[in-house]
């Protein structure tokens, strides 16, 4: 699943800079169920779908709860998940959304 910044489908580049996140890790991750995620478990890694601003702050908050975690977690995922939150953070400064490709 790669996150984008965006404004619609239709326009977007795909060339443009995203964050990939593997679809396995993001399915294991979601359903040891430990977290009370907002948003992100109800983002389909298969399906295309745009976030609002409202749905990316929730994402946010998501990515917060994996950050803040004192668990163990794949240094890779990790790594994903802060590089996610600040593509959140520039898709809320410059007025867009995040769109997200599924697989």
């Amino acid at each position: 699943m790669n996150f984008y910044i965006g404004m619609s489908i239709e326009e977007l580049d795909y060339n443009d800079y995203n964050i990939r996140i593997d679809e396995d890790i993001y399915e294991d991750f979601l359903y040891k169920g430990k977290y009370e995620f907002k948003i992100i478990n109800e983002i389909d890694p298969y399906e295309n779908t745009i976030l609002s601003k409202e749905d990316i702050l929730l994402l946010i908050d998501d990515c917060n709860l994996v950050i803040d975690s004192q668990d163990k977690i794949d240094e890779e995922f990790m790594k994903d998940i802060k590089e996610l939150k600040l593509l959140c953070q520039k898709a809320i400064s410059n007025n867009k959304n995040i769109i997200c490709i599924g697989d």
